[in-house]
């Protein structure tokens, strides 16, 4: 019984040792065409993401029918103090958009998914919030329009540029 014992533990050992399952990203798609707030949003999840976020969440704003105006509704305070999100996207066939509202807490994914905010759209694009980095974001993407931060940057994550609209 001691052996077997003594296997189970080792194999428990092991057990841990194994590599986490990459976490996936839930992409929550605007396809409001007017301004909006986002707990009262239209997306493609039929249901707004839930207030405060998760570090696997992914927002995106693609097929807009103009520039639109849109607000993060969703942040909560405490230790995160916003919503947290690990990637934030415009679409090629985005028309342009405006953020505003609560503080966006850039976060590593559970699966190590570095957080990223890309520009693919070619119309310009205005982040009012605040962002925090809490791990280092990369900035980046195809499209041509420029991507403004009006709000402050913070946090204990870097912060990495790839592209010249920026």
């Amino acid at each position: 019984m001691k052996k077997l014992y003594g296997v189970f533990v080792s194999m428990l050992g092991l057990w841990g040792a194994l590599p986490a399952e990459a976490q996936t990203i839930t992409n929550f798609m605007w396809t409001n065409g007017v301004d909006n707030v986002w707990s009262a949003a239209t997306w493609t999840n039929a249901a707004p993401p839930v207030a405060g976020g998760s570090t696997n969440y992914g927002i995106v704003f693609s097929n807009t029918t103009a520039l639109v105006s849109s607000t993060n509704n969703l942040g909560v305070g405490g230790t995160t103090n916003g919503f947290r999100l690990n990637q934030l996207t415009f679409a090629a066939d985005s028309l342009g958009v405006n953020l505003y509202g609560s503080n966006l807490v850039f976060m590593s994914g559970v699966g190590g998914a570095a957080p990223a905010v890309t520009q693919h759209s070619d119309s310009s694009v205005f982040i009012a919030n605040n962002l925090s980095l809490s791990n280092t974001t990369t900035f980046g993407g195809s499209g041509s329009g420029a991507l403004l931060v009006g709000g402050a940057l913070s946090g204990a994550g870097g912060l990495t540029v790839n592209g010249a609209t920026y």
